[in-house]
């Protein structure tokens, strides 16, 4: 049923809307007014994985054969007025960035708040670590060195260099998407912006979640670090933020993490998968930026600009000090 209630709307008011005046990023967006532009998939009668709180995402296509994603943000969601959307999700589409995902464009009409997205075939980091791309063991060492390295890229522009800068709030796995050749995407950033103020707020994903945070503070660009350096620790391992140990009790990576890290042990924070084949310099470089990030006082976290450079050649005094 959810995927015809979006068919019917892609082929009607969303794209009579974007013809006429969506603009993202200062380029109107060109998408001809007729009753079969897009479709979603018949046979896909349940939302793409990418499934939140706040937002359902279906597979769409343009008459170009263009695939999209299409988020399709819930009513019940405390939406902002049709004009601060507007003004939100167009802020959102002037991000220009090799490691954030462009918002190609958005619809307000009614209740209904949509974004639209250029489609990754290739997933999301979620799926080659821990979902169904997982068993084909596709994220060898180099892939997951340059994930780290554009992911915290791609962190830092939004952080120092988008207009205007940007808060993400919501790093996870499932929000970083990958390029055929494996460039990591942010997606799912300034969502928080497109609810009413101050009615909600975005749920960080459990694990993920800055201590501050966990305590009611917002999210800050330290919160982002924080979750940053969680994510680092996920790239690294293989394993989630949070797993089950013994009598059902959860245990965060950071507490598996830190007494390996304290002992030299650093191989054996290295994804099983990857059976040895690393780089142990790499691994410092990414063990560090991590131990660094993840840090309970948000005072002492870096900046992304900071991480950026650590990740592209840390200085051996640093790097001993792991």
């Amino acid at each position: 049923m959810a995927t015809k209630v979006i068919k019917a709307f892609l082929m009607g008011s969303i794209f009579r809307r974007w013809s006429k005046s969506s603009k993202c990023g200062g380029n109107k967006t060109q998408i001809e007014d007729h009753r079969d532009s897009a479709a979603t998939s018949d046979d896909n009668s349940e939302p793409l994985p990418s499934e939140s709180g706040t937002a359902c995402v279906y597979w769409g296509q343009l008459p170009d054969g263009t695939q999209i994603a299409v988020k399709r943000l819930r009513s019940g969601s405390s939406l902002n007025s049709d004009k601060e959307f507007a003004e939100e999700a167009g802020k959102m589409g002037k991000m220009l960035h090799k490691n954030v995902m462009r918002l190609r464009g958005y619809c307000v009409e009614r209740d209904e708040r949509i974004l639209v997205y250029s489609y990754m075939p290739n997933s999301s980091l979620l799926a080659h670590l821990h979902g169904a791309f997982s068993y084909d063991n596709l994220l060898d060492w180099r892939k997951r060195v340059r994930i780290a390295l554009g992911c915290a890229e791609g962190l830092a522009y939004l952080h120092h260099s988008a207009n205007p800068p940007m808060i993400h709030g919501n790093i996870k796995a499932s929000n970083i998407l990958l390029t055929d050749d494996f460039q990591p995407l942010y997606t799912d950033y300034g969502i928080a912006a497109l609810m009413k103020k101050p009615a909600l707020k975005v749920k960080v994903a459990l694990g993920y979640t800055a201590p501050e945070c966990s305590s009611g503070e917002a999210a800050t660009l330290q919160s982002d670090v924080f979750s940053f350096g969680i994510l680092l620790l996920e790239l690294i391992s293989g394993r989630r933020p949070t797993e089950k140990v013994e009598f059902s009790m959860k245990q965060h990576i950071v507490d598996w993490a830190e007494p390996l890290i304290l002992e030299g042990k650093l191989d054996c924070l290295v994804d099983p998968k990857l059976q040895g084949r690393f780089v142990p310099e790499e691994l410092k470089k990414l063990v560090f930026a991590a131990t660094i990030c993840a840090q309970t006082s948000s005072h002492s976290r870096p900046s992304m600009a900071r991480v950026v450079e650590l990740l592209q050649g840390v200085e051996k005094n640093e790097v001993a000090s792991v």
